[in-house]
């Protein structure tokens, strides 16, 4: 494919949409009623079936968010296409990870990615805050994963959860470019927001900003969402 290849650019996802985890993921997801697109030549015809579905998913879009949880960054710093080629067998390789497990990761980046829309500062901060909120409360999502995929796919059932888990990502994006400001500089030694939050070093710098006076008031508040959060995710009704 690759030799041949001269109308069409073929990308590194494209060359993976056969392989054997694909399209266990494939099937694995049509259980839980939800389209996963792992050819790029199909996408059109599978959006005019998606109303069938819970949500429809790209391998690209899971790729992106999978990884956006499990390292931080890792999407921002590398591209899109590098997911399946130096990465891919972190992502996908083997059976490590099961479908919900997966479905938790997309959900989650979402639900970040939702909250950043339309705000300059905070799309440039959302991955520390995908990364950042996934290592505090991941392995309780994890825990309760069918009441949290539950949640992401009809919100206005669990209003209160729904409340903490948005307060939680506010409160960390506000730290977050709080810890920008902070750091930015000023005058010609000031940084602007896209290549600071690009710099390899800005989460250990966020992490080591995080328990500072600075950062107190906002910590206490998310601290108190977060004890709120976890006892919804046992019990969301």
């Amino acid at each position: 494919v690759r030799a041949t290849n001269w109308q069409n650019v073929i990308k590194p996802s494209d060359l993976m949409s056969n392989d054997p985890r694909q399209i266990e993921l494939e099937r694995e997801f049509r259980k839980l009623n939800y389209l996963y697109v792992r050819k790029r030549q199909v996408q059109a015809e599978a959006r005019r079936v998606s109303f069938q579905y819970q949500t429809l998913i790209t391998k690209e879009a899971l790729a992106n968010a999978f990884a956006a949880c499990i390292d931080e960054s890792l999407p921002k710093r590398v591209g899109l296409q590098p997911l399946f080629e130096d990465h891919y067998d972190r992502i996908f390789g083997g059976r490590r990870y099961s479908a919900k497990h997966y479905l938790c990761c997309f959900w989650h980046y979402k639900k970040v990615e939702q909250m950043a829309w339309g705000i300059s500062d905070r799309r440039q901060a959302k991955f520390i805050v995908t990364y950042f909120v996934w290592q505090e409360f991941g392995s309780d999502i994890r825990a309760s994963e069918d009441a949290y995929l539950a949640y992401c796919e009809s919100p206005q059932r669990y209003s209160r959860l729904n409340t903490e888990y948005q307060r939680l990502l506010r409160l960390t994006f506000d730290s977050a470019l709080r810890y920008y400001r902070m750091e930015r500089g000023t005058g010609r030694q000031l940084v602007e927001v896209t290549p600071f939050f690009k710099r390899t070093d800005v989460y250990p710098g966020y992490e080591a900003f995080w328990p500072t006076a600075a950062n107190a008031t906002l910590r206490t508040r998310f601290e108190r969402s977060a004890e709120r959060f976890r006892d919804l995710l046992k019990n969301p009704a």
